[in-house]
């Protein structure tokens, strides 16, 4: 695109400096109305000194999309993990992966067994 006519970013609690960058210091104030964390120009609102308003720079916004990615990656990963693992002993390969979860199946069931055994039994008084 290369040309934006209209802009109407406000009442959206935007919060860093506005980019300097194309046709972004070129929209009326109005446009970022109700944005009290915004600054630069057009906006008579003073950035802090240190804070570049060339460049996007909001760590909790870089922050909280980091962490939403990890968490879609940790997700998405635990679950195709279960899957091909599940896939894998149904079908039986590799066979040693297979011999091993079928032996710890019986160990469970053993083990299971022998608690409902040593379950406490009060005798009648």
């Amino acid at each position: 695109m290369d040309y934006l006519g209209d802009l109407n970013l406000s009442n959206n609690q935007l919060a860093c400096p506005i980019s300097q960058h194309n046709q972004f210091s070129t929209f009326l104030s109005d446009s970022y109305s109700k944005n009290q964390g915004l600054c630069g120009t057009p906006l008579p609102k003073e950035c802090p000194p240190g804070s570049s308003s060339s460049t996007f720079n909001c760590k909790r916004h870089e922050n909280w999309f980091k962490q939403k990615t990890a968490w879609i990656g940790y997700s998405s990963g635990i679950v195709i993990e279960i899957s091909i693992s599940y896939i894998a002993v149904e079908i039986g390969k590799p066979k040693w992966l297979a011999q091993g979860v079928r032996m710890l199946e019986r160990i469970a069931v053993k083990w299971m067994e022998k608690s409902k055994q040593k379950t406490i039994r009060f005798r009648r008084q």
